[in-house]
């Protein structure tokens, strides 16, 4: 049509002129709304992803199985990938990358764990609406598990993935 030549045009002088994240952004937007989010058939965005690998183990604290803990892969690149799971019952957990697919993107990574108490296990007090919020260790696990900066967990996911990790939180 006649239109569509300009719209184009002024599109990509838009795209240009914006910084490379907006770009991204802007990128997966169009994507998303063009090819659609993949209901069966050959999904173009799925195409452009990196390639993942099965990545999964068993997560524990001295020992014993931790469940319904947040496990977070954060590369160790800054145009890296990351990847998280929620930990089963048994501490198992298969991590994912581009849910709801399952896998992760080979590579280094910190690996952040960190669980809340959110169930009925949690004690709660009477004063506890006036207290202070509560301070970081109220987690169940150290809190040098839940940022960056301290963790101590390191993963080399091979190319081949890995499904036998295992994590396990000694302090």
């Amino acid at each position: 049509g006649l239109f569509a030549e300009p719209a184009v045009s002024s599109f990509f002088a838009f795209i240009a002129s914006e910084n490379h994240m907006r770009t991204l952004v802007l990128s997966l937007v169009c994507l998303s709304l063009g090819f659609g989010c993949g209901s069966g058939g050959p999904d173009k965005f799925k195409a452009s992803r990196p390639k993942t690998v099965p990545a999964g183990g068993v997560l524990t604290r001295k020992g014993t199985p931790v469940g319904g803990a947040l496990i977070t892969f954060v590369p160790k690149v800054p145009d890296g990938t990351a990847a998280s799971a929620l930990t089963a019952e048994d501490g198992s957990f298969e991590m994912q990358a581009f849910p709801p697919d399952s896998g992760a993107v080979p590579g280094k990574y910190t690996a952040l764990v960190v669980k809340n108490p959110v169930d009925d296990t949690a004690t709660a007090t009477a004063d506890s609406h006036d207290a202070p919020p509560p301070k970081p260790k109220k987690g169940l696990l150290p809190e040098k598990y839940g940022k960056v900066e301290t963790s101590t967990i390191l993963i080399d996911l091979p190319e081949e993935g890995r499904t036998d990790m295992k994590i396990d939180i000694k302090d």
